[in-house]
């Protein structure tokens, strides 16, 4: 079994006479925020080949921030191979709360099968916030 998994802005069903095909925009590389922490949805595009016909397939995600940190994750999903492809998508709701570079990975049966890497981009020029700063030691510096 091969797999790619990937991030888009959006993504959908349409129809397609009688079968439904996924329509959606380019994979993202990065991800543009105005702010941190953001809570934003998040579309993840998993494509997987080399099925064998009735295969048991249990499909979940997780997304972790640079420190390695799980930030999301789906439940697993339990379906069968009805062909030698599949292409589905999930939307999933993500709080990110640090600048850099972030992971997805697609597990099947239990098992990592794919890390689709991107990086989170703060538009705000004046963030100070780093989860490496404990707050004691914020306070500690201010002098009121």
């Amino acid at each position: 079994m091969q797999a790619n998994s990937f991030i888009v802005n959006n993504c959908e069903f349409e129809q397609v006479g009688e079968k439904k095909q996924i329509i959606h925009s380019a994979p993202l590389e990065s991800i543009t925020l105005p702010t941190l922490p953001y809570v934003n949805d998040l579309y993840a595009v998993l494509e997987l080949t080399e099925l064998e016909k009735g295969q048991d397939i249990a499909l979940f995600i997780t997304i972790t921030d640079g420190k390695g940190k799980i930030i999301a994750f789906t439940d697993e999903n339990n379906t069968m191979a009805i062909g030698e492809k599949m292409k589905t998508f999930c939307k999933i709701q993500v709080v990110h709360s640090m600048k850099g570079n972030h992971q997805l990975t697609l597990y099947c049966n239990g098992e990592p099968l794919h890390i689709y890497d991107y990086s989170i981009i703060c538009e705000d020029p004046y963030l100070i916030y780093s989860d490496e700063i404990e707050l004691a030691n914020l306070r500690s510096k201010i002098e009121i």
